[in-house]
């Protein structure tokens, strides 16, 4: 379509297959308008990344996190929407409800190498804008060792210690490190779902942590 959505400038036939009866994605859209009935939604504009060898000297972006609709109204995305971002970095979680690849990949906006494989999908990857920024974009779900003493939030026991837990598998890990390695941008990125920094829920004397987060693995985030 046109800058105002007036005249088609070409047509896409897009056959869904069935087992992806809820998605269909457009992986080039530059322009979009979602219509339902009589209702139109206002016109979208997707913003194309920088080359890998762009030099950019600026770049702004901010991130999301923990899209649970019972706990909150969304307010942060009317704020987003009026600053003029390169990128909103969506960071997790979003499945509540018993974490189905399937039904992840079919309500994300997820590339076809993400496609579930059995109880498997491609989700961490690398993303360049220019040479000012790399996003390494982490999965801290499919490849870690079970929640440690118990899951919850409780103090620690020693298996938070066991230099063979891992958050990241180490297949995910090794590819962290040569991309940490080998890059040139200014800015590398690390884009995860669950917080790194350390985080005491008892206040005063005492210390409880989330066995959920970096704090249950220490020597893997050591």
């Amino acid at each position: 379509m046109n800058r105002r959505c007036t005249q088609p400038i070409a047509d896409v036939i897009l056959r869904n297959p069935v087992s992806q009866r809820y998605r269909v994605s457009v992986p080039l859209a530059i322009l979009n308008r979602f219509i339902a009935g009589t209702e139109e939604s206002p016109i979208g504009r997707t913003r194309t990344a920088p080359r890998k060898e762009s030099l950019i000297s600026k770049f702004l972006f901010a991130f999301v996190s923990c899209q649970h609709y019972e706990q909150g109204y969304y307010t942060a995305y009317k704020y987003l929407a009026q600053d003029d971002l390169h990128l909103v970095v969506h960071t997790g979680d979003y499945i509540y409800e018993g974490g189905i690849y399937q039904v992840y990949y079919e309500h994300m906006p997820l590339r076809p190498f993400s496609k579930p494989e059995g109880p498997d999908a491609q989700l961490f990857r690398r993303l360049d804008f220019g040479k000012l920024a790399t996003f390494h974009v982490l999965d801290t779900r499919q490849y870690r060792t079970d929640q440690l003493c118990g899951d919850g939030t409780k103090e620690r026991c020693a298996e938070v210690f066991d230099p063979e837990a891992t958050i990241l598998g180490d297949r995910q890990e090794q590819w962290l490190y040569r991309g940490l390695d080998r890059s040139t941008a200014s800015w590398n990125i690390l884009a995860q779902q669950v917080p790194v920094a350390q985080r005491d829920f008892t206040p005063g004397p005492g210390q409880t942590f989330s066995m959920d987060k970096w704090d249950a693995y220490l020597a893997n985030r050591s």
